[in-house]
Formats: C-alpha cells, structure tokens, sequence
C-alpha cells in the first residue's frame, strides 16, 4: 500500500488504499461480530440442525443471549457519564474556569445524547459488553449552524406582524442553537488502526439516501467550493453506499464506486 501523509489533500486512490487495508486488518474480527455475536443478540442464528430443521419452527430461538447482554447494559448504566477537565494553571480561578467547562460539556454532551435516534451511552454501554469495542463519534448538524446564521430579511409584500414572527424565530434559533451532535455506530461501520491508540485516521462506511447527497454537494457548490452535484435520479431514498475520510485536518466522502469526491477542512 502507498504511503501518504494525512496532511495531504485525500482523494479517491488514497481512500480506497487506506480502507481496503484496514477492512483486511478488522476482516475476522467483524466477521465474527456479525455472523456470531449479532446473529445471537439479534436471535437469527440457527437453532436446530438441518435434518432437525424441517420438523422445528423457525421462529423459536431462545432470548438468553439477548437479555444477558441486555442485563449487564442495565446494571452498567446504573453509572452516568461525567466530564472532567484538569485546570489549566494553579490558583483558584483556574480551578473555576475548568469546573465551568466540566458543566457546559455535560449539558451538551446530555442534550446531544437526547437528540439521538437511540441513547448514545446506552448503546455504548451495549457495544461494550457484546464485543468488548466500541466507537462513540461527534459530529456538528449543519442544519442548526445554517439556520442560525440566516439572518431574515423583509421581503417585497410582506406584512409587519410576519417578518417580526420570523424575527422572533431567528432569534430563538440563534439563542438555543446546539449544532453538536453524538452516536455510537455500530463498531464494524469504523475502520480505525488497532495497534495506535490514538487512531489518527477513521474511515465511516454507510449509506445515505441520494437526495441527502445532493443537498450536501449542493451546499458545498453554493458557499464557492469545488463540488460536483450529486444528481438524485429517479429514486430519491435510494441508499447508496458511501466512506467518509477522517482525520485531524480533513473531512472527506466519497461514493463507493464513483470518482467524485468533495472535501473540507475542519
């Protein structure tokens, strides 16, 4: 595999490079997760031999596995999370600098976790237990920062009372706006390396649906950055299937099996 530097702008030879050779890394392991641990978590393993099989229901599986992992979850979540953030100097206003951050990091980190389809910790808490890994991942929800920055502005024929609604409305978005967003996916959708215990790189396999591809590249076209269309087809919740590229200085995606890519840095 090529060597490359993460510093270097990623493009589509350098993402696929990086994934193939970490999915080889992680190949049994993730086989192992989905084909064992998940088939009994999630009760689709078979049960019965295949001469057995004919004369048994096939919906019959024992729930044991399942409620083991589920009870440990439970007990384990007994412990909330909390955020710790050492002074960054002596003295007592340091120390009171580092306890307003330890606060304002809670509060959003337990706003975030809320906002999520399923609890982030919970399925943390889950993934542990099951495979002993698990990945938790932070993100920022453009949707918030862009509604927050779209200052209204009256528009021709439009009354009094409307535009100051839709001030009021802006005004609350801006005041609540939390745009930090958490989850935990499932630990064989992330490629990390192993053996660093920082990974300096993470590339997210999943799939999105078309229209929210093209939305996102035409985003990127309007603010004057390089970025092909996504064209949405005849199926807009088609879900296609994608990589997303992260490291400290670059946030990439690309469609599996077309050469566009579009870029940012973070």
């Amino acid at each position: 595999m090529p060597e490359y530097g993460f510093d270097k702008t990623p493009d589509e030879a350098m993402i696929k490079d990086y994934a193939t050779h970490l999915g080889e890394v992680w190949r049994d392991t993730h086989t192992k997760w989905r084909d064992l641990y998940d088939a009994y978590y999630n009760r689709t393993y078979d049960v019965w031999g295949a001469k057995e099989q004919k004369n048994r229901p096939s919906w019959l599986r024992p729930a044991r596995s399942t409620s083991i992992v589920d009870h440990a979850v439970d007990h384990q979540l007994s412990a909330e999370p909390m955020v710790h953030r050492f002074p960054t100097g002596d003295g007592g206003q340091h120390q009171i600098n580092a306890d307003l951050v330890e606060t304002a990091l809670k509060a959003i980190l337990d706003e975030s976790a809320l906002l999520a389809p399923v609890l982030t910790w919970k399925t943390i808490a889950k993934h542990m237990v099951q495979y002993g890994y698990a990945v938790h991942e932070l993100d920022l929800d453009s949707d918030v920062l862009r509604r927050r920055s779209e200052e209204p502005e009256r528009e021709a024929g439009e009354s009094k009372e409307d535009f100051q609604s839709r001030e009021r409305l802006f005004e609350h978005y801006r005041r609540t706006a939390m745009p930090f967003r958490t989850r935990a996916p499932h630990p064989s959708d992330v490629l990390m390396d192993p053996t660093e215990k920082r990974p300096r790189l993470a590339i997210k396999r999943g799939k999105r649906y078309s229209i929210h591809l093209n939305d996102a590249t035409q985003r990127r076209k309007e603010r004057g950055r390089d970025a092909e269309v996504w064209e949405v087809g005849k199926n807009p919740w088609e879900p296609i299937l994608t990589e997303e590229w992260w490291t400290e200085k670059w946030h990439a995606l690309i469609v599996v099996g077309n050469t566009d890519v579009f870029s940012r840095i973070v």
